[in-house]
């Protein structure tokens, strides 16, 4: 219904298209949407976004980081306004 906010990872293999869930551990971040993410040196790296329904004005200031080698999500400490 395109509602729905996960917090889950797929792979897509390039080769067959065939898409899989990856066994995600660790910290793992709440469901979001409107973040922002960057891959850089084998992460994903994710921050912010927002929580709740549709009009929701609740505003994430996290962040957090996905290890591709390892399958572990982490929490970066941040500080600053």
């Amino acid at each position: 219904n395109g509602r729905g906010r996960f917090n889950q990872i797929f792979s897509i293999n390039g080769d067959t298209g065939v898409c899989q869930l990856v066994q995600a551990s660790g910290e793992v971040p709440s469901t979001r949407y409107c973040h922002s993410a960057v891959v850089h040196n084998g992460k994903m790296i994710i921050f912010g976004g927002k929580c709740g329904g549709r009009n929701s004005n609740k505003r994430l200031a996290d962040m957090y980081a996905f290890d591709f080698a390892t399958g572990e999500w982490s929490i970066i400490e941040v500080s600053g306004d």
